[in-house]
């Protein structure tokens, strides 16, 4: 699947075929990035060498130009680093921090939004997708009957 902002500047393609996980986060963060009620990710494992790994990593000539990042620290008391296209504001992608490097073997969240291809019919897969920051959620959303679910990040992730 290919990933792209708005604008087309900043494109490359997952890392994988298809997610590893999706998350749907209420958290405050992801309400004021989105300016929606939740977001909707699809985590994918990192590979050193694939086309997201270059561009976001800052082995393309190109790509300071392309991408802004801008670490903060989450709720969870990890850092998460979003990186944007600086043409048109879009968010891309996300990932962890370790003392200032994208922590390595871990994922890479990029907005499901910003997926071609992405299948939003996957959202009631159980299995698959996991709510984040819950205690969050805005108004009396109803999540699917046995969607997993977390009231803030789950222990695994913080």
């Amino acid at each position: 699947m290919d990933v792209k902002c708005e604008c087309g500047r900043v494109a490359f393609p997952t890392p994988q075929p298809k997610p590893w996980h999706v998350v749907v986060c209420h958290c405050d963060a992801c309400k004021r990035t989105t300016g929606s009620t939740f977001r909707v990710s699809a985590i994918f494992k990192t590979e050193l060498g694939s086309g997201s790994d270059i561009l976001l990593n800052g082995s393309n000539e190109n790509q300071e130009s392309l991408v802004r990042k801008a670490p903060r620290a989450a709720e969870s008391g990890s850092v998460v680093e979003r990186l944007f296209c600086t043409a048109c504001g879009v968010s891309v992608a996300g990932r962890r921090l370790v003392d200032h490097e994208p922590a390595s073997g871990e994922w890479l969240s990029i907005p499901a939004a910003c997926i071609d291809g992405f299948d939003w019919d996957c959202l009631q897969d159980k299995d698959l997708v996991s709510h984040f920051w819950t205690s969050r959620a805005v108004g009396k959303l109803r999540l699917p009957e046995g969607m997993q679910q977390f009231a803030q990040n789950p222990p695994h992730i913080a």
